[in-house]
């Protein structure tokens, strides 16, 4: 895959999920593991906002991406009603089993940490997430971190703020 494919899907992700930091284009390994780390984060409503040039890049790079009502509408054509009622019942089980014996996850803790030790900064946030969860690189957790802090959890119904020192805290959901 061509360098120039990497940098322009790495600008359009850090565009897209409002990214700080910035994906780094110096290191073209590092740009690969970051883009599907960001990828992780995409909802379908950010679909419609990324080039396909960037999802070209996405795809190649094995990332399964959140499907958009255009394609959903698509595949779903030619599903019987009765076979797609069950298999959405089927799914829901599994999703609802997997939610109960899942540890809590990135966000979660995310979440808890800021809640337990605001006002904290992100770089004490990843260096906490990084010992939490030692199997991911804190640059993709403090990216993710980021995120989540400055706009997700928010239009989830947090009320996250970020002091002039750029250290958050969160006073818990709105009303």
């Amino acid at each position: 895959m061509k360098i120039e494919k990497l940098i322009m899907a790495c600008e359009d992700m850090t565009e897209v999920l409002t990214l700080d930091p910035k994906i780094d284009a110096d290191d073209k390994s590092q740009m690969r593991l970051d883009l599907v780390e960001a990828a992780k984060l995409l909802k379908a409503s950010d679909m419609a906002k990324l080039k396909d040039q960037t999802i070209s890049v996405l795809e190649k790079l094995g990332v399964e991406l959140p499907k958009t009502d255009k394609k959903d509408k698509k595949e779903d054509k030619g599903n019987d009603k009765k076979e797609e009622k069950e298999s959405h019942k089927s799914d829901k089980k599994k999703r609802d089993k997997e939610k109960k014996e899942k540890a809590p996850g990135v966000i979660a803790t995310i979440i808890s940490i800021v809640e337990e030790k605001q006002p904290i900064d992100l770089d004490k946030i990843a260096s906490l997430l990084a010992k939490k969860f030692p199997e991911r690189k804190e640059k993709g957790m403090r990216t993710t971190a980021s995120i989540q802090l400055n706009s997700r959890l928010n239009a989830q119904g947090f009320k996250v703020t970020k002091d002039d020192k750029g250290r958050f805290s969160i006073s818990g959901k709105k009303k």
